[in-house]
């Protein structure tokens, strides 16, 4: 075979490869009240390609890149639902997340069916959760939080209306400060991640796994009590749609003590990984509790001599 027919079938191969490139779409259904509904039908307009929720709500569809759909979401007992302008990528974050609501009862004749795009979907099942919650919160969803440079959830919290971040970290919610606040994920409560004091650092949430934000300001039952300005919920997103590694470096310095001069007791060359080299262990003729407890008093006297004299010594250096 002449070699320019070997290139018009390689080509031809590489193109149709290209033209039958798919990805997947993955999401979840939910109900006003944010529960999953399970069993949700999932059907493409006008293809025959269609698939079902599993008991959590979470679906999965396999579309070509390059077109745009529509999507049908019907389910028992809620009102179906038409979603525009759906398309997936390779390289892309594939999810929709899908909100049905309850079906009012009507006439047999009358047909009551929501419409709405791909873009609107994530902000509309907020709004809904954020109607139906009966606390007074504020939030942001997924495709807004998408649409932002932000790098982790300390820097999305600075969106949120009546927060604001303490060291790019810390959230302050109405003006109070952290030890007010309560953090949770996934309805975990979230534990303290600095020993000395009740705060926990956001900035080790990446902001690409966070479907959405919330801020309850308000108490209700079904919460913790342990906030007075707010109790901040992070919803992590129930389907990666890729692997991902975030990478994250950052240096600070006190303006207070760093470079200036300070006066304290000499300290060893691996004080500061939080080792001592063995310059404060007690002395070898020091014995155990029970055998200390039970000599004279003179022999006590004696072995307390062994004790260095320089415990009080300063010394001045710089930070």
């Amino acid at each position: 075979m002449p070699i320019r027919s070997w290139l018009t079938v390689c080509f031809l191969l590489l193109l149709s490869a290209s033209f039958a490139q798919t990805a997947r779409l993955s999401g979840k259904v939910a109900n006003d009240r944010g529960e999953p509904v399970a069993g949700a039908s999932i059907k493409i307009l006008g293809t025959a390609i269609g698939t079902t929720t599993n008991v959590e709500g979470v679906y999965f569809l396999n579309l070509s890149t390059g077109n745009k759909y529509t999507l049908e979401i019907s389910a028992v007992g809620y009102t179906p639902k038409s979603i525009a302008d759906v398309d997936v990528t390779t390289t892309g974050a594939n999810e929709l997340n899908v909100l049905l609501e309850t079906a009012s009862k009507v006439s047999d004749a009358i047909v009551v069916r929501a419409t709405s795009t791909r873009r609107q979907e994530s902000t509309t099942s907020l709004i809904a959760f954020q109607k139906n919650n009966t606390a007074l919160s504020s939030g942001l969803a997924a495709d807004f939080i998408r649409r932002t440079p932000d790098r982790n959830t300390g820097e999305v919290l600075k969106r949120v209306s009546g927060a604001s971040i303490q060291d790019n970290k810390y959230v302050v919610v109405r003006g109070l400060s952290d030890r007010y606040n309560q953090a949770m994920i996934n309805g975990a409560q979230l534990p303290s991640s600095e020993p000395d004091k009740k705060v926990f650092s956001f900035d080790l949430v990446p902001a690409q796994m966070v479907d959405n934000i919330v801020i309850n300001k308000t108490a209700t039952p079904d919460l913790p009590g342990e906030f007075a300005g707010g109790l901040v919920q992070i919803r992590t997103k129930d389907v990666p749609t890729r692997k991902q590694l975030s990478v994250g470096f950052s240096v600070g310095y006190n303006t207070q003590s760093t470079f200036k001069d300070f006066t304290s007791n000499p300290r060893n060359g691996s004080d500061w990984l939080g080792f001592d080299n063995g310059s404060r262990n007690l002395p070898a003729a020091i014995p155990s509790t029970t055998a200390y407890r039970a000599l004279p008093d003179a022999e006590k006297i004696r072995l307390t001599k062994d004790f260095p004299g320089d415990v009080y010594t300063e010394k001045t250096v710089k930070a």
